[in-house]
C-alpha cells in the first residue's frame, strides 16, 4: 500500500510541478505535510486517551489503521518536502557561523 501512496503522490508532485509556480507548489506541499502531521497527532491523541484496555477492540483497530495511514502519508509528504526544499536545507546545514554575519 505504501508503494501506491508513494507513486500517487509522486505523480501528483510531477503534475503540480509542471502546471504551478514554484511558490504555490511549495505552499501546497508544505501545507499538506503540516495537515498530515496534525492528523497523525490527533489520531495518536484519540487513540491514547480513549483506549486504556489490554485487549484490542474494534475501535482500537480502526485507530491503528488511521494512525498507520496518516503516518505513511506523512513519511511520503516529508520526502516530497525534502526534495522541494533541498536547496534551503543544504544551505542551512552547510552554512558556517561566520557566513551568517
Amino acid at each position: 500500500m505504501e508503494i501506491y501512496l508513494l507513486l500517487a503522490l509522486f505523480l501528483m508532485y510531477i503534475i503540480t510541478a509542471i502546471f504551478l509556480e514554484k511558490n504555490i507548489l511549495q505552499r501546497i506541499w508544505l501545507g499538506a505535510f503540516v495537515i498530515m502531521f496534525a492528523v497523525t497527532a490527533g489520531a495518536l491523541g484519540f487513540w491514547r486517551f480513549t483506549n486504556q484496555e489490554v485487549m484490542m477492540n474494534v475501535a482500537a483497530i480502526s485507530w491503528y489503521y488511521i494512525l498507520y495511514l496518516s503516518l505513511s502519508l506523512t513519511v511520503v509528504l516529508g520526502a516530497v518536502n525534502l526534495w522541494l526544499f533541498r536547496r534551503q536545507l543544504w544551505r542551512v546545514l552547510s552554512e558556517n557561523d561566520d557566513d551568517a554575519q
